[in-house]
């Protein structure tokens, strides 16, 4: 799993990279349109603030001591932990509200589609689809699929 997350995370960053200075550089005039709008919206200016400073404090943080983070499969978690054990749960809470966050909603949107939401139906779907859903992507393992045709 590492080694699949440690080729794709480079890639996620460059089509980021790429997609981002590419918008910027056929939207540049709106660069300007946007901060005389940000003063109006100061949380708008801050979050974009406070979100930049977090970038580049991590990637400082993750050079202090690069070897050892470059062994680790969530180098954050590991920073947090190596600063106060309490510190790391706090930061694996959330990691996991984080991903909850995300599946939760595409959860949601899956389910509708096969009914209509606040249906008795949609509500036993949604409650057994996370149940389910591990256990026939396990059948379906190269090498482990159980196969009626024989």
């Amino acid at each position: 799993m590492v080694e699949i997350l440690g080729f794709i995370g480079p890639i996620i960053i460059f089509i980021t990279l790429f997609t981002g200075g590419i918008y910027l550089t056929q939207h540049w005039e709106l660069i300007v349109e946007g901060m005389s709008i940000a003063p109006q919206e100061s949380s708008l200016r801050m979050g974009t603030i406070f979100y930049g400073l977090a970038c580049v404090m991590m990637v400082a943080a993750f050079f202090c001591n690069y070897v050892m983070i470059g062994k680790q499969a969530v180098p954050t978690l590991y920073l947090a932990n190596t600063i106060s054990p309490l510190l790391g749960y706090a930061f694996l809470t959330v990691i996991f509200l984080g991903i909850y966050s995300s599946a939760v909603p595409s959860l949601f949107t899956f389910c509708t589609t096969f009914f209509k939401e606040g249906t008795t139906q949609h509500r036993s779907f949604t409650a057994a689809a996370p149940v389910e859903a591990p256990e026939t992507a396990q059948n379906c393992t190269p090498g482990k699929a159980k196969s009626s045709i024989q």
